[in-house]
């Protein structure tokens, strides 16, 4: 198992499931690694990541998530039900969510983001336990990376962002799966579920952090 993920992220991983050993290892870097890749890794990032076939790896995301649901005291289940999910997530789920957690908190920052107002902002308005699929993820990151480009003072438009960030505007699944959480929290503050509608209000909101 490559080791590279900082202690900081394992203490933080068995903080939030009760994982130890080396299953807390193998979530640890699985979340390291979907935060780092933007998504779940493939059956190929996981062989190089960790050495495991396909098969093995559903193993070890099986009985990793069976472990920390059912481990007494600081345990996933007990994590979760902060926003009453009662029923035990998928593995995938619980990776994404995990991996929410460490960029929420800035575990894994870098220089872009010094202040954490946008982080912030978005940990306000939405539990890393409710970002559980591939495009919620994707979404979120969008979001805070578009979040952190205005708050340098930048007023490029979000899909003027989005053309020069990414080439198109191909992330429109992502932002509408992401920002369909921000409404569902707080309709009343986001009274439209357009995402961009839902990202304008956010970069209002950003400014009152200032």
């Amino acid at each position: 198992m490559n080791n590279s993920f900082t202690t900081e992220v394992s203490e933080r991983v068995g903080k939030t499931t009760g994982l130890t050993g080396d299953l807390l290892t193998f979530v640890s870097g699985a979340a390291y690694v979907t935060a780092t890749l933007g998504k779940f890794p493939t059956k190929i990032d996981m062989y190089n990541f960790a050495g495991m076939t396909e098969r093995e790896l559903n193993v070890v995301m099986h009985d990793s998530i069976k472990a920390a649901w059912t481990n007494e005291g600081n345990n996933l289940k007990s994590w979760f039900g902060q926003i009453g999910l009662a029923i035990e997530p998928r593995p995938k789920a619980m990776i994404y969510a995990v991996a929410s957690d460490l960029v929420a908190d800035g575990i894994l920052e870098n220089s872009n983001d010094v202040d954490g107002r946008a982080r912030g902002l978005l940990r306000t308005l939405v539990n890393p336990q409710q970002i559980q699929t591939r495009a919620q993820f994707d979404g979120y990151l969008v979001t805070l990376e578009y979040l952190r480009h205005r708050s340098r003072g930048l007023n490029t438009s979000l899909s003027t962002f989005m053309r020069a960030r990414y080439g198109s505007l191909h992330k429109h699944d992502s932002l509408r799966a992401f920002t369909r959480i921000i409404v569902e929290n707080d309709r009343s503050s986001f009274p439209d579920e357009c995402y961009t509608s839902v990202i304008d209000t956010l970069v209002e909101l950003l400014k009152i952090c200032e």
